[in-house]
């Protein structure tokens, strides 16, 4: 499933921190998850090489989910009727991807420990390939998708792309702080509190 970010959705953090006002989202939930900006077309392949080749950069960031389903119980139609899930989407600080650090950033996407917490406390751990074996793969897969949908737009370069959620979405709510720390993928923590 696939929908899209609007440029009036995403946010980007100032020194790897955010703010975000709840009351205009339904029962929202964070995800970790990593952003992708593309400086070309995707192609379709298996190598994370290519992927990264057609990236400007990566970052951590925190997709805000919604559910205007009760309890968050609903089919998979149901939530294509509604536009997908998506609320908003804060990134973090970006790391470019060049020639130096594209293969050891290929290697780390499906392999990094992602830890999730609220405040002081570990809510949740994932790893990079819990998203389509890795991030970086999930992107292809969304261009095979566009590819067989022939009302949807393809992906170009300048777009934004959030590529799924590293561990499960949490309920979030105002007055708290979560953080994200991507482990060895090189990449600067995400905080992001609710008002």
């Amino acid at each position: 499933m696939w929908a899209h970010v609007w440029s009036h959705t995403v946010r980007f953090a100032e020194n790897g921190k955010a703010t975000l006002d709840l009351k205009r989202f339904v029962q929202p939930r964070i995800e970790p998850e990593v952003v992708f900006k593309l400086k070309a077309p995707v192609p379709v392949t298996d190598d994370p090489l290519a992927v990264l080749a057609c990236t400007e950069w990566i970052a951590p960031g925190f997709e805000i989910v919604q559910s205007h389903f009760p309890d968050w119980k609903f089919t998979a139609a149901d939530c294509t009727a509604a536009f997908g899930l998506h609320g908003a989407l804060v990134a973090g600080t970006p790391v470019m991807v060049t020639d130096a650090n594209r293969a050891a950033l290929a290697a780390a996407l499906p392999t990094c420990a992602v830890t999730l917490s609220r405040g002081n406390t570990v809510i949740d751990r994932g790893v990079g390939a819990n998203v389509l074996d890795s991030p970086a793969l999930a992107l292809v897969n969304l261009v095979r998708v566009l590819a067989d949908q022939p009302q949807a737009p393809l992906l170009a370069a300048g777009e934004i792309v959030t590529t799924g959620t590293i561990t499960d979405a949490w309920p979030v709510a105002p007055g708290e702080t979560w953080t994200s720390d991507y482990g060895q993928l090189g990449i600067e923590d995400l905080t992001l509190s609710f008002s």
